[in-house]
């Protein structure tokens, strides 16, 4: 998994504010880190122990090793940004969904970032990559200013319905659709949607229902959940 696993705390600061395709964001893109792998555990030392003898008599010395574990395999990092800032593209057929896939995260105040175009999708640093165990979160917008976006069609995906994420370095992941569920804004079970999952999937999240012109905001989220392929 790239990302960090989320804590409990930031878990509780992103359900006040899951904001993720919700209108448009004053927050920058946060600058990229040069490497996003992480280093895979190193094995344990081993551990020694010999047993004194008398001078008279010097018996064989025993060792007792600790068994070292397993290195557990870290994946691949996800591409460097292209000239565009997209590290690949999100691909869902049935909704005509071809869109280049930029990098964001949570900014200072714990509040998912929201891509500044209609028609990019963003992937979460603090999620996990395709292919990894764990839940790969992505966002878009439903509409912008006066246009529809990306995920204006989300709504009409259906149990089975193939997702595709295609990194920029030409590996690809498919995914099918599992469920997509409804949240009235503010009531979302945050941990279900955004936190790690055993088994490897990818969320979509986008707007729905009544637009707050007051608050410039929708008063639902919709989410839809894919598993890998296998």
């Amino acid at each position: 998994m790239r990302g960090r696993a989320l804590s409990l705390l930031a878990l509780l600061t992103l359900a006040a504010v899951l904001t993720a395709g919700c209108g448009v964001s004053n927050e920058p893109t946060p600058t990229r880190n040069a490497r996003r792998a992480q280093e895979a555990a190193t094995a344990t030392a081993v551990a020694a122990r010999r047993e004194g003898a008398q001078a008279t008599a010097t018996p064989t010395a025993r060792r007792r090793v600790t068994p070292t574990p397993a290195a557990t395999p870290t994946p691949l990092p996800p591409p460097e940004p292209g000239p565009d800032g997209s590290v690949g593209r999100l691909i869902i057929p049935r909704i005509g969904v071809n869109a280049p896939i930029i990098v964001l995260g949570v900014n200072g105040r714990g509040e998912m970032q929201t891509p500044q175009a209609p028609q990019v999708v963003a992937w979460y640093d603090f999620s996990a990559q395709p292919a990894a165990a764990g839940n790969v979160v992505v966002s878009g917008h439903l509409d912008f200013g006066t246009s529809i976006a990306v995920f204006w069609r989300l709504r009409e995906l259906e149990a089975g319905d193939e997702m595709r994420v295609e990194w920029a370095d030409g590996r690809t992941y498919r995914y099918f659709v599992g469920w997509k569920n409804t949240y009235p804004n503010g009531q979302e079970p945050v941990a279900e949607i955004v936190g790690p999952t055993p088994q490897q999937t990818i969320t979509l999240i986008t707007c729905i229902g009544i637009f707050n012109r007051a608050i410039r905001n929708y008063d639902q989220r919709l989410v839809v959940r894919g598993a890998l392929a296998s």
